[in-house]
């Protein structure tokens, strides 16, 4: 715990001492976690239309494969950024006095983090479209 406490301090700082580069990362995780969002509040207001159907049983394949979807870009992207952000970030670490070596479970654990975040939002969006009253779905249309 104290180790935590201690990055927790350093964050911190880093915040403190730099609050343009912290307001650009934090913008940029949240624009990324809100276009996630919002695409897949589109898919689900199209799929919202089969609420209705006498076989939606079977509609759960659509969830499957919207979820593989995002499941392939989020490891797509993955594959993509980390060897990026690796070179980026031990160039940058290269410029201090005390040199560290950057462990690769952080990004491990960055792209669990994401990836959960995603399952767990279009899982919960799933479940609120498929409970949803089909004659309001309509109303709007």
């Amino acid at each position: 715990t104290r180790m935590i406490l201690n990055y927790l301090g350093i964050a911190l700082r880093n915040i403190r001492l730099n609050p343009i580069y912290a307001f650009i990362n934090i913008a940029s995780l949240a624009v990324g976690l809100a276009a996630c969002l919002v695409i897949y509040l589109f898919i689900s207001d199209e799929r919202s239309f089969d609420a209705w159907h006498s076989k939606r049983s079977a509609i759960y394949r659509v969830n499957i494969l919207i979820s593989s979807q995002f499941a392939r870009l989020i490891g797509v992207s993955f594959v993509i950024i980390v060897p990026v952000v690796y070179y980026l970030l031990s160039e940058w670490l290269m410029t201090f006095a005390y040199r560290i070596s950057i462990n690769p479970l952080i990004f491990l654990l960055g792209g669990s983090i994401a990836f959960l975040i995603v399952m767990l939002t279009i899982g919960y969006h799933t479940l609120r479209s498929a409970r949803a009253n089909p004659v309001k779905a309509l109303r709007y249309e």
